[in-house]
Parts: C-alpha cells; sequence; structure tokens
C-alpha cells in the first residue's frame, strides 16, 4: 500500500523519468533497514538520479557541434528551431530535427516527437560527441550498476546519454518529464 505521499513521490519520479530499477535498487541496499515509505529513500534516489542528470559540462570546443550563443531561454519548439538553425547543413543532426520540427508543425504530439528525437539522437551526431556523453554517463552511473538488472542499465545510461545531448544542444523536452 502506497500512502499519498508516497503516491506522490513515485508519480513525480515517474513523470521525470526517473527508472524503476533505480528506486528499486535503493530498495534493495536498504534490506536490511527498510523505509517506512518511499519518503524514507527520497534522497538518495534524487542523488542517484542527480548522478543520471548531473556533470552536463558543454562540449569542448572544436568537438563539431554547434552551441547556443545566447543564454536566453527559449521555449522548447523555438529552441528546436534554434537547434535546427545552428546545424551544419547537409549533417545527420540537421536532417534529424528538420524531420521533427515539420512533423510538429503537422501536428505530431509532443511526446511523439521526444520520443523519436530520444530514439535517433545519438545515431544523428558526431561519434566523438556521443562518445563524451557517454563515457560520463557511464562514469556517472558505474557506482550504481551491479546492483542494476542489465535492461535498467542500459534503459537508464540511453537515458542519462540522450539528456545530456539534448542538454548540450540546446534540446529540451517538449513535454515536462
Amino acid at each position: 500500500m502506497l500512502s499519498p505521499r508516497d503516491w506522490r513521490l513515485a508519480t513525480e519520479w515517474h513523470d521525470r523519468g526517473v527508472p524503476l530499477g533505480l528506486v528499486l535498487e535503493i530498495l534493495e541496499s536498504r534490506a536490511g533497514r527498510p523505509p517506512r515509505g518511499l519518503a524514507g529513500i527520497a534522497a538518495a534516489v534524487e542523488d542517484a538520479w542527480s548522478a543520471v542528470e548531473a556533470g552536463r559540462a558543454s562540449p569542448a570546443r572544436g568537438d563539431g557541434v554547434p552551441r547556443r550563443a545566447s543564454a536566453t531561454p527559449l521555449g522548447a519548439s523555438e529552441a528546436w528551431e534554434d537547434a535546427r538553425a545552428r546545424a551544419p547543413a547537409g549533417s545527420a543532426l540537421r536532417d534529424l530535427l528538420e524531420r521533427l520540427v515539420q512533423e510538429s508543425h503537422s501536428g505530431l504530439s509532443d511526446d511523439e516527437l521526444d520520443a523519436r528525437l530520444d530514439d535517433a539522437l545519438a545515431a544523428s551526431v558526431p561519434a566523438e560527441f556521443r562518445d563524451g556523453a557517454e563515457r560520463e554517463a557511464r562514469e556517472r552511473l558505474a557506482p550504481h550498476r551491479r546492483r542494476m538488472p542489465p535492461e535498467a542499465y542500459a534503459s537508464t545510461l540511453h537515458r542519462a546519454v540522450v539528456d545530456r545531448l539534448r542538454q548540450r544542444l540546446g534540446l529540451p523536452r517538449r513535454r515536462s518529464c
């Protein structure tokens, strides 16, 4: 049974994309002293999830991937348009963003646009840029890997890499998760 507070925490974690495997890992690590509710592990979950989301330093200059020059915040649609305009003409990234921006204008849902970008982004950036994001994500997840089932680790790693790439390219999620 979940209390209303536990339900709110679980819903918030789900909406933010915190993998269930990560929460279960923390619960298992406390097997000798199980918490009375999810609030008892909330700080540990937040710390572990920040390991996935944190460490998004800007890429080194000369990596072949454009960045926004302005620090002015944009809405997701405008940010995607801006990233498309900055991507080198004829690049896989530019082609992907052009297709997704067109699909956004034809009424494709924000959830579907985010999913399509997540699925294709890593294959659309230069290898050294992708490899750097993956290396950082693996380093941040290393302390948690052995306690995560392989499928949970793989999906968490993918999400961490995609989140790093999105942040570096200025491609926020169109939906709020």
